[in-house]
């Protein structure tokens, strides 16, 4: 009869949810970042869920141009080109004449 109430005890000890008393103040603690947001709302916002659709448009035009007599260079990165560089750096060398130059950067974040 003993292992009996034991059983019994132990079974309604497990039963019962963790945060089964909780004050008006630990639920305030519990959430810092107002009310949750229901289920059915949140379920129209699944991550990786979307189609991500990038584009550049770019259209340069170079039309008649002339250049007489020009000297052209070399480019040169050095060892400490990128010193202290933080983010995305970007390098756009040109050494020629009646050169366009279009560069864009498209860069997807994805939080998970």
């Amino acid at each position: 009869m003993y292992s009996w109430r034991l059983l019994a005890l132990v079974t309604a000890l497990v039963s019962v949810p963790a945060v089964a008393v909780a004050t008006s103040t630990s639920l305030e603690v519990m959430k810092p970042f107002g009310e949750p947001v229901p289920e059915l709302v949140l379920s129209e916002y699944r991550g990786a869920s979307g189609i991500i659709f990038n584009t550049n448009n770019l259209d340069a035009h170079l039309h008649d141009n002339e250049a007489y007599n020009n000297v052209t260079g070399n480019n040169q990165l050095t060892d400490q080109a990128f010193s202290g560089a933080s983010g995305l750096p970007t390098v756009i060398q040109n050494s020629g004449n009646n050169v366009i130059i279009q560069n864009a950067s498209i860069i997807n974040v994805t939080i998970q």
